[in-house]
C-alpha cells in the first residue's frame, strides 16, 4: 500500500512544483514505471510455487533467492531509475542503483542484512570467514537506502539558493 501512496505524493509534488516554478519533469514515466514494476510483482506473487523443505532453508544461511525480491521496494527503485533518465541526471541514476542493490541484497537473502563469506573475506583481506550480519534493523536499512536520495536533495537545493542569490 505505501508504494502507491509514495507514487501518488510525487506526482502531486511534480505537479505543485510545475505550477510553482514552470518546471516540467516526466513525473508519469516515474509514477507510471513504479505501478507497472509493483503490479509486474504482484503478478508473479501470484504464482504458485513449490515449498521448500524447512532444512534446506536452515541448512544454507547464503542462500539468495530471486523470490526475496517480491518486495515494494523493488518498484521504488525502477521508478528512481525511471526518473534519473527521465531528469537526465546521473546521480539519480547512481541513487536508483544504490537502491537497486541494497534491495537485491537485503531481500534476496535468507537472512535481513545477511553477509556472504565471500564479500567478507574481502573485507578482511582475504581471510577464511562464514560471513556476518549488519545488527540494523529494518528502518536503519531504509535510511540507508535514502541516504543518497537525501544528499541528492541537499546538493540540489544548495546550488538553487546560490543560484537564487546570485
Amino acid at each position: 500500500m505505501q508504494s502507491p501512496l509514495l507514487f501518488a505524493a510525487t506526482a502531486a509534488w511534480y505537479a505543485w512544483r510545475a505550477r510553482q516554478l514552470g518546471v516540467r519533469v516526466a513525473w508519469p514515466l516515474f509514477a507510471g514505471t513504479g505501478l507497472g514494476v509493483l503490479l509486474l510483482l504482484a503478478v508473479v506473487a501470484a504464482v504458485p510455487k513449490t515449498e521448500i523443505a524447512s532444512d534446506a532453508m536452515t541448512a544454507d544461511f547464503s542462500a539468495w533467492s530471486w523470490q526475496g525480491l517480491l518486495t515494494p521496494l523493488l518498484p521504488v527503485a525502477a521508478a528512481v531509475l525511471a526518473l534519473a533518465w527521465a531528469e537526465r541526471s546521473p546521480s539519480l541514476a547512481a541513487a536508483g542503483l544504490w537502491i537497486t542493490l541494497l534491495t537485491t541484497w537485503l531481500c534476496g537473502s535468507f537472512l535481513l542484512g545477511h553477509i556472504p563469506g565471500w564479500v567478507a573475506g574481502l573485507l578482511t583481506g582475504g581471510a577464511s570467514t562464514y560471513g556476518g550480519q549488519l545488527a540494523l534493523r529494518p528502518g536503519h536499512y531504509l535510511g540507508l537506502m535514502a541516504l543518497p536520495l537525501v544528499v541528492f536533495a541537499v546538493v540540489r537545493g544548495t546550488r538553487a539558493r546560490r543560484l537564487r542569490r546570485a
